[in-house]
């Protein structure tokens, strides 16, 4: 697997929780909910965005491993 589809996988699910989360909000409106979500669910964009960032260096490491080994 490539760092881009990594990422693209990622990006995919962090965005499917949210959504299905969003969902069960409708029916799961008590404190629990809310608390799972401020704990969990709301850091995941800024976690995302770290492992992203980690991915795309681990690319360029490796890119210039390989050109510069042959």
């Amino acid at each position: 697997m490539s760092f881009a589809s990594a990422r693209a996988r990622m990006r995919e699910s962090v965005s499917m929780l949210r959504i299905t989360w969003e969902k069960a909000g409708e029916q799961w409106t008590d404190e629990q909910h809310q608390l799972l979500g401020d704990r969990y669910i709301s850091p995941l964009q800024s976690v995302l965005k770290t492992a992203e960032s980690a991915l795309e260096t681990m690319d360029e490491v490796i890119l210039r491993v390989k050109r510069d080994c042959g």
